[in-house]
C-alpha cells in the first residue's frame, strides 16, 4: 500500500478518535474508543448500572449527582440527578467538560498513564512545563491515593465537587461520578466522607462492568481521619 494512502488512513482514524499521535515517539496509539467498538451497549449498560448508585447518593447527601463518560478523547456529561437542596448549577447532558478544572476530569486523568493524560490535555511537553503542570501531577498523585478528586470552586465560585472514576473491564477509566453542591455544604470536613462513598459506589459499578482488579486494587478514602471528619493530607484549595 502506498505511504500516502497509509498516512491518509491514519489521519482519518485519528480524526475519528480511534488513534492518537504521540509527537514524542512519533507513533500512533490505539484509543479507548477503538476498544469499545467490541463492547456494544456500554453506554446504556453504564447508565443502567450507575443510576441506582446515583439515586442512593442523592438520598444520602441531598446534593446533585453527575456522571460523565470518556468519548473520543473528550469528557462528556451523560446523566444528572438533581439534589434535594437548591444549588445554582444545572449541568446539561451532552456538553464537554474540562479535564483539569473539574473533579470528574481529574478523577479520570489520575488513573490513566501520564502519556495518555498529556494526550487528553492536548499539551506538548514544553507547554506543560511553561504552564506549571507539576501542580496538577501532584494533585493527580493524591487522587490515586484517595480514589477521589476535588473541585474546590475551580469551575464556578461558590460550588464544590468531589468525583471518583468508573473503570472498564481492562482497568482503564470509562466514566466518573460526582457529587456537587454549595461550598457552604460541601466543606473540607464533609468532602472526605462523600468521596469515600463515591469510591464505594464507583468500584461496585466497575465490578459490574467486568473490572476484576479486586478491592485491594482500589484506593479507599475511608481512612481513620476521614471517618473522624478530619481533612486528609493534600485536601486543600488549589491556588
Amino acid at each position: 500500500m502506498p505511504k500516502a494512502t497509509v498516512f491518509r488512513l491514519l489521519r482519518t482514524l485519528e480524526e475519528l478518535g480511534y488513534l492518537e499521535y504521540d509527537s514524542e515517539t512519533e507513533s500512533y496509539q490505539l484509543t479507548e474508543r477503538l476498544r469499545q467498538l467490541g463492547e456494544p451497549g456500554l453506554g446504556p449498560t453504564l447508565a443502567r448500572l450507575a443510576r441506582p448508585a446515583m439515586t442512593r447518593l442523592v438520598a444520602e447527601f441531598e446534593q446533585t449527582v453527575n456522571m460523565a463518560t470518556v468519548e473520543a478523547g473528550q469528557l462528556i456529561y451523560k446523566d444528572v440527578q438533581e439534589g434535594l437542596r437548591n444549588v445554582r448549577m444545572r449541568p446539561i447532558p451532552g456538553v464537554f467538560l474540562s479535564w483539569d478544572k473539574t473533579a470528574l476530569g481529574k478523577s479520570i486523568l489520575a488513573f490513566f498513564p501520564r502519556d495518555r493524560a498529556i494526550s487528553l490535555l492536548r499539551l506538548t511537553a514544553q507547554e506543560i512545563e511553561l504552564r506549571g503542570k507539576q501542580v496538577l501531577w501532584d494533585e493527580l498523585g493524591r487522587v490515586r491515593k484517595t480514589g477521589f478528586a476535588l473541585d474546590l470552586e475551580e469551575s464556578e465560585e461558590g460550588l464544590c465537587c468531589v468525583a471518583a472514576p468508573i473503570l472498564g473491564q481492562v482497568g482503564a477509566p470509562v466514566a466518573a461520578m460526582s457529587v456537587s453542591g454549595s461550598s457552604s455544604v460541601l466543606t473540607t470536613r464533609a468532602l472526605p466522607r462523600i468521596g469515600a462513598r463515591l469510591v464505594e459506589e464507583c468500584s461496585a459499578v466497575s465490578a459490574a462492568l467486568g473490572y476484576r482488579g479486586g478491592p485491594n486494587a482500589w484506593p479507599m478514602a475511608a481512612s481513620e481521619a476521614s471517618v473522624r471528619g478530619e481533612s486528609p493530607v493534600g485536601l486543600r484549595r488549589v491556588p
